[in-house]
């Protein structure tokens, strides 16, 4: 019987709980949380978290300056991914935003074509073609509404940034010979750094302080963080950006049935079409021979 590689499941453990972003944003908004006391709160604590990990297991925390500029491109990149996300959170559904996020493989081809000199195939504009039509259904609310397009266009811009991110990770060949809890530790860095200064060095921090609030901060900083993107550099490493990102398709699976069950969101049939279209063109483009 031929063995399961192990890259598949660390990608679906990867999908599954990076899905559960907005799990803990929105109760932690409905707790007076604003994005940016969020963002710190989740950052700051996964860092330290991942360095005592890092210590114990004896892991070297020294990087050259190439690995240096390399992390912080990185790092930016996912500050913008999570600025991005949670701002989308605040004006659209949150399985219309995480489902959104799949549009990256189709944004970032036109990306490969122009600076890794990829082909750019039929194939390559049917799944463009796919994926705008499923943006298009996703613009609509229940009622025939267009969709907050604030949070519709952060989403997008979410999307983008995701996209260059894991780009970044698997074709800076540099960074690909950092160990993926390095990878992880100094991308958070430049993450906590980056809200830390957002929210006035602490001094702005807002949100109504209690037991329930820490337990969601503390999960915050774990699950879909430190666990999370952990998982999707040890996946990146196994099986390569687009096995990752087929199976990554948990994550918006898994934000959708947030939605519905926790928050009460409406899943209409021109939605579940984008969400189908969507999803759809990500696993052509991926499956695509190189």
């Amino acid at each position: 019987m031929k063995k399961i590689n192990p890259g598949i499941i660390f990608a679906i453990f990867a999908g599954i709980t990076y899905g559960t972003n907005p799990f803990f944003a929105k109760y932690l908004e409905a707790r007076d949380f604003d994005v940016d006391t969020i963002l710190f709160l989740r950052y700051l604590p996964a860092t330290l978290i991942l360095a005592l990990f890092m210590i114990f297991r004896k892991t070297s925390f020294r990087i050259n300056l190439k690995e240096c500029a390399g992390l912080v491109v990185c790092g930016i990149l996912f500050v913008l991914t999570s600025f991005f996300l949670y701002s989308s959170f605040r004006y659209i559904d949150v399985g219309i935003a995480s489902t959104l996020l799949f549009v990256y493989p189709v944004i970032v081809a036109p990306v490969m074509t122009i600076f890794f000199h990829e082909k750019f195939t039929l194939r390559t504009l049917f799944c463009l073609i796919l994926a705008c039509g499923g943006v298009g259904f996703l613009c609509r609310t229940s009622g025939g509404e267009l969709v907050n397009m604030k949070g519709f266009a952060a989403a997008l811009a979410r999307a983008a940034s995701y996209g260059i991110y894991l780009v970044s990770l698997n074709k800076i060949k540099w960074i690909q010979k950092i160990p993926s809890e390095k990878q992880t530790f100094y991308v958070l860095c430049c993450c906590a750094l980056f809200f830390f200064f957002r929210v006035g060095c602490g001094t702005a921090l807002t949100g109504t302080i209690s037991l329930t609030s820490a337990f969601l901060v503390l999960g915050l900083a774990i699950i879909p963080t430190v666990i999370s993107l952990g998982f999707t550099s040890l996946a990146i490493q196994h099986v390569g950006a687009t096995i990752t990102s087929i199976v990554g398709a948990l994550e918006p699976l898994t934000g959708v049935c947030i939605g519905l069950l926790l928050f009460g969101e409406k899943l209409t049939i021109l939605n579940a079409a984008g969400i189908i279209m969507i999803l759809s063109s990500v696993i052509i483009i991926a499956l695509k021979k190189d």
